[in-house]
């Protein structure tokens, strides 16, 4: 008799389209404007989806990114904008918020900070690993709740430093 197969561990696949509503891709989706059978269809029946999306503050790509990576707002994770002026760097200088390095910057030298404010999401990760069942709805979601409730999930305590909330209660059975 042969071995059975290895089982593989699960693959989360995060998807961030920028500007989409949850609300009217429901619409498409529902009215056909989009196929139920391809795409966004296939992954709204057999993945993990939001009914709703508060986004983070100010509504920018990057800043909406590193709240859902980290948990923290803008002055916690320290990426204010898709691009900024660093402190400490020269006057004419600006940084990208896509190349920022999260959770802060040491001035002297200037660098990612020795004690960030922020940690990413997938630092936990790769210590737990997650175990969210596939076909789960989220009722109401800020782009904030993302990392403190999956840590939430892995049975790790977010940070101080995390102003988002948990949202295990509302996951659907």
């Amino acid at each position: 008799m042969g071995k059975p197969a290895a089982q593989q561990a699960p693959k989360v696949i995060l998807i961030s389209l920028d500007g989409a509503q949850p609300d009217l891709i429901s619409a498409f989706l529902d009215s056909d404007a989009m196929s139920r059978h391809s795409g966004l269809g296939i992954i709204r029946r057999r993945g993990v989806s939001a009914r709703q999306n508060i986004t983070a503050t100010p509504s920018l790509t990057t800043v909406s990114h590193i709240t859902i990576a980290t948990g923290s707002s803008a002055v916690h994770n320290d990426i204010p904008g898709n691009t900024f002026h660093p402190v400490g760097a020269s006057i004419a200088s600006s940084i990208s918020g896509f190349a920022a390095p999260i959770g802060g910057y040491d001035i002297d030298p200037l660098g990612p900070s020795v004690t960030p404010t922020a940690e990413p999401l997938w630092v936990t990760l790769r210590a737990a690993g997650p175990k969210i069942k596939v076909n789960k709805t989220m009722a109401l979601v800020r782009n904030i709740d993302v990392a403190p409730t999956i840590m939430s999930i892995l049975g790790v305590e977010p940070e101080t430093t995390v102003d988002g909330r948990v949202l295990s209660k509302i996951f659907r059975n």
